[in-house]
């Protein structure tokens, strides 16, 4: 919501308090139909109606402003007996498309429930895993499915179509899991980063399916093998891949490869060459923030430099983990390990907001 913040935890939710640096929490209440299923928030997002949805590790929900509460939808793991795990939910148009591990599913805004999609709909048999959905330019649904490959939607008669070219090329292995599906702004084809086989660019226009090279590649920086967790496109048209261990890459339409990208100094090189990158967020065009498990960083494109920000309140030895950044106005909102802090650009001054309700708590989607 544009006028307050939700920030997502492993010990609940908060709600930020009208035009206040204060916040209300939900948590699970097992005498509560309607609280939270469970208190480990993975994502946060608003529909076409400004509806605000809640997706939990076994549930998705949707908030009641009328009655400070939430509505709760939960999809059965017929192989565990379970609740299923929610991997990622998109809101497109009127529908909210939910990820588990057992299928894949969705809300007709109006209708009050989910249904699942079945073999009906063009999807394999079984109860597969939905690794990731995404959109390309023309904002159509793709999704990756255990052990079938990318489907993509087709909303007039909702759907499924298998890309049986595009998967006879991509899936040479069974073990292919693609983490991310993504168009980025100004480029026709559609991004695949996979967990262990890298990144592929798509144009479903004439079917080719390119594999990124790395232009600079040495052991200690190479993305080949390493999961990759966001492809994000900063406004010069740049694109920019993060990964769960070998740090920063960037890639280039001018020279259609892909470098990694690690700062002057060598301590900072190496720092962002390890680290889980969590997230990216852009202010200015020159000015783009990189969290990531080592802490809060503005990356400048110009001079190809890091600038580390000192965020440590002094009773901490260490920088936060940055998972999640929103800017307003002059402010910057993190969501970190060590709980909810703004910084003040303009100042470059730090407010410690709140703090987790335990030590093991991780403050995380914005």
């Amino acid at each position: 919501s544009q006028s307050r913040l939700w920030v997502g935890t492993e010990k609940g939710l908060n709600r930020q308090l009208s035009h206040q640096d204060d916040f209300v929490r939900y948590m699970h209440n097992p005498e509560s139909p309607s609280s939270l299923v469970d208190d480990h928030v993975t994502d946060i997002l608003e529909d076409h109606d400004n509806n605000i949805w809640v997706a939990t590790k076994s549930a998705v929900h949707r908030y009641n402003d009328e009655t400070d509460s939430f509505n709760r939808y939960t999809f059965y793991n017929e192989n565990s007996g379970k609740n299923a795990e929610i991997n990622w939910f998109l809101s497109i148009d009127k529908r909210l498309y939910v990820g588990t591990d057992s299928g894949l599913f969705a809300y007709r805004v109006g209708s009050e429930s989910f249904y699942r999609y079945t073999e009906q709909h063009g999807l394999p048999q079984g109860d597969r895993e939905i690794f990731a959905g995404g959109l390309d330019n023309q904002g159509i649904l793709w999704v990756a499915i255990q052990d079938a490959g990318l489907f993509q939607h087709a909303s007039g008669q909702d759907l499924f179509i298998e890309n049986k070219t595009l998967n006879r090329k991509l899936l040479t292995s069974k073990d292919v899991q693609i983490s991310v599906i993504t168009s980025p702004d100004g480029f026709d084809d559609l991004w695949l980063g996979t967990v262990s086989h890298g990144l592929y660019r798509y144009n479903p226009g004439s079917e080719e399916l390119i594999q990124v090279e790395q232009s600079n590649k040495n052991p200690a920086s190479t993305f080949t093998h390493s999961e990759i967790t966001d492809i994000f496109s900063d406004q010069s048209g740049l694109i920019w891949v993060s990964t769960r261990l070998a740090g920063i890459f960037q890639w280039s339409q001018h020279t259609l490869n892909i470098e990694h990208i690690g700062a002057i100094e060598q301590n900072d090189s190496e720092q962002y060459r390890t680290s889980y990158i969590w997230y990216f967020h852009q202010t200015r065009p020159d000015e783009v923030w990189v969290g990531s498990q080592r802490g809060l960083a503005l990356f400048n494109p110009k001079t190809l430099s890091y600038d580390r920000l000192d965020l440590a309140p002094q009773q901490y030895l260490t920088q936060p983990e940055i998972y999640w950044i929103e800017s307003r106005d002059d402010e910057l909102w993190l969501a970190t390990d060590i709980g909810i802090l703004k910084y003040d650009m303009k100042l470059n001054s730090v407010d410690f907001i709140r703090e987790p309700v335990s030590d093991t708590n991780q403050y995380y989607a914005i």
